[in-house]
């Protein structure tokens, strides 16, 4: 249920009335003058195909359909612990306690179940006539979107200004959950208007409002943990802004405030800043920094060594850092320096490497969460679009038909949290044989 309830926008530092322009302004000047890097991104050796121009048959299809007609599609409907957090989410007007400090529930499910129902509206009538009218997934989707564009923060001035979402933890989030929870649902709100076009205008809008408001906050915010670790997906959006809307809406201020040049200026300057804040995985992956890749299991938790950081992170470090102006032999030479680490002291047969949490080694009976899995699938795409190196698909190809199945059951209602190498089957069970048998 989306109820019409608005957003609490909180501002925990008092401004003096009549500053906020003044403060963004200086902001801004702070972000266009940070560095003397190439003024535009460096062209990917790919460009991915808008979601809608190839449309899904045969084997892809069924699969997609299996997915949506499942856990992942019943998910806004479900009553089952912890489903609160999608279906009753802050962000769709719900009244759900953010989970462990964070509202990044939704934004996650929103970030695969949107290209999921643009990819079977691009198979047509056919194809969506298929879908489980229980689950609601196209009407569920549409509404959700619309409800997160019609609650963007729209004053002029405050540190929440522009603000997609509900504004937790900010400013000054020492756990880093401000500054990147939102981000999914901004990539997810990219996609539906790929899938959408009549959405462009006002998905633009506020997209680029929202990563100006982040670029504000990067000023004077601590960048740790959760978005320190995470770095690349901010680069990542704000890249796609640059490579598809400033283009588009070069003309129209309502989108572009700042105009084309301006917008892309702030957006590069924001991004070299939040890497520069974030985490410095090239010093972790060589052993030059204080904070060092682990050649064995780790004791305790961390965000470092947290598997799901280093698919999210790691993985996707070179070819944003390539983007950003890095040299295509530095970038690829940093893609392998990971690969190879990963490969040497984690790596598991599934493809991936062990990290039931944290980085567990090369034993069998430890795990792979299966968060890991998708974000490492996800990174080697992007890594593979930037770089063009064809053993990236190689190594996700090979993730798709090995780590992922064993994550899930063949209908997909369910899946594990953890698989283990030597474990094909964990249970109560109850063999006939003895046994010495």
């Amino acid at each position: 249920r989306f109820r019409d309830t608005g957003w609490r926008h909180v501002h925990r530092r008092p401004r003096r009335q009549g500053a906020g322009a003044e403060i963004m302004l200086a902001v801004i000047n702070q972000v266009l003058s940070l560095s003397a890097e190439p003024p535009l991104p460096v062209p990917p050796a790919w460009t991915p195909l808008p979601l809608g121009l190839l449309a899904p048959r045969g084997w892809a299809l069924e699969q997609l359909l299996l997915q949506a007609n499942s856990l992942s599609g019943y998910m806004p409907l479900s009553t089952f612990p912890g489903a609160d957090t999608v279906n009753q989410s802050v962000w769709v007007g719900g009244t759900a306690a953010p989970k462990g400090g964070t509202d990044q529930w939704l934004p996650y499910w929103a970030n695969g179940n949107v290209p999921l129902l643009m990819l079977l509206r691009a198979a047509g009538p056919a194809a969506v006539a298929r879908l489980d009218p229980a689950a609601q997934l196209g009407p569920v989707v549409d509404r959700m979107m619309q409800y997160v564009l019609g609650h963007v923060n729209r004053s002029k001035s405050g540190p929440g200004a522009g603000w997609i979402g509900p504004f937790l933890n900010e400013p000054g989030d020492t756990n880093g959950h401000g500054l990147w929870d939102p981000l999914n649902m901004c990539r997810a709100l990219l996609m539906y208007s790929e899938g959408e076009p009549s959405s462009r205008p006002a998905v633009a809008a506020a997209v680029v409002a929202h990563l100006t408001a982040e670029a504000r906050l990067l000023e004077s915010d601590p960048v740790y943990k959760w978005a320190a670790t995470r770095w690349p997906t901010f680069v990542q959006v704000c890249l796609y802004v640059v490579d598809h809307v400033v283009p588009q809406f070069a003309g129209a201020r309502a989108v572009l405030p700042l105009g084309a040049a301006g917008t892309t200026k702030l957006l590069m300057g924001a991004s070299r800043l939040f890497r520069a804040k974030g985490m410095d995985w090239r010093g972790y992956y060589n052993g030059s920094s204080a904070v060092r890749f682990p050649t064995g299991p780790v004791a305790g938790w961390n965000t470092h060594d947290h598997g799901v950081n280093n698919a999210e992170g790691a993985l996707a470090w070179p070819a944003m850092d390539r983007r950003l102006g890095a040299a295509q032999g530095e970038a690829d030479a940093a893609m392998t320096l990971v690969l190879s680490r990963l490969d040497e002291y984690q790596g598991q047969p599934n493809a991936l490497f062990c990290a039931d949490e944290v980085f567990c080694g090369r034993a069998p009976h430890r795990g792979t969460e299966t968060c890991a899995v998708v974000e490492a699938m996800a990174s080697l795409e992007q890594a593979f679009s930037v770089l063009g190196d064809p053993s990236l698909v190689d190594r996700l190809e090979a993730l798709a038909f090995n780590a992922l199945p064993a994550a899930l059951t063949d209908d997909m209602w369910t899946h594990v949290y953890v698989q283990q190498a030597n474990s094909v089957f964990a249970g109560d069970t109850h063999p006939p044989l003895s046994e010495e048998q």
